[in-house]
């Protein structure tokens, strides 16, 4: 981030920062310990002008969504590593796909915002709701083959 004089170019002082998001709490702490990071985009603003920038900058909206993260470690808790890994995909997807899915997942409303506290009750839901989820999420990948074609 520069702070500069207004509606000017002159910096007074540049300052850089990585900011934890509930995302990056999960998958540090309990999807993939110690993975390292790519960066795939920056985001800040002055001048009264926000911005998000990279090829990740899709991501953005659904990184800090805490109903997400718990949904991640909810998987990562209780059930096996290789749907937690599909679903960490789906979340990183760049193309967007991500924030549409959390947005339209099925269940979500009767998914506790902090996540299960028991590996019984997040069964029952996930249970009642996978499937569901796994179609919303083959709804998306086929809008976005049929966008791609269309362009």
């Amino acid at each position: 981030m520069e702070l500069q004089i207004p509606f000017s170019r002159v910096t007074l002082f540049t300052f850089r920062q990585k900011e934890e998001t509930a995302f990056s709490r999960i998958a540090s702490q309990r999807i993939r310990p110690n993975c390292s990071h790519d960066f795939l985009f920056g985001s800040g603003g002055g001048n009264g002008v926000t911005c998000a920038i990279g090829p990740g900058s899709n991501l953005y909206s659904i990184i800090d969504r805490e109903k997400w993260a718990a949904l991640l470690a909810n998987l990562s808790d209780f059930v096996d590593q290789t749907t937690t890994s599909e679903y960490l995909g789906r979340a990183l997807d760049e193309s967007g796909l991500g924030f549409s899915f959390y947005a339209m997942m099925p269940g979500s409303t009767h998914f506790p915002d902090a996540g299960f506290t028991n590996a019984t009750s997040f069964n029952t839901w996930w249970s009642a709701n996978r499937t569901e989820i796994d179609g919303v999420w083959n709804e998306l990948l086929d809008l976005q083959k049929l966008r791609h074609k269309v362009q």
